[in-house]
């Protein structure tokens, strides 16, 4: 079956097993408790910078078309 789909056996194993503990192949239901913690806050920071660079590109696009 791995060489049907053309992946590793090691990674097929990985998949029956994730599937046989939580009945999913989803990879949101087979991480743990703090990959998913992770990847939240990560995803808070990510908003966060944005929404600090975003208004200043607008003030430095703002200030530009005044000074021309």
């Amino acid at each position: 079956m791995a060489r049907e789909y053309d992946i590793t056996p090691s990674a097929l194993d990985r998949w029956i097993k994730n599937h046989r503990e939580t009945g999913s192949f989803a990879a949101k239901d087979n991480r743990s408790e703090e990959e998913n913690e992770l990847i939240r806050l990560r995803k808070e920071n990510q908003f966060k910078n944005n929404r600090r660079i975003i208004p200043v590109c607008f003030t430095e696009k703002n200030s530009l078309k005044r000074e021309s």
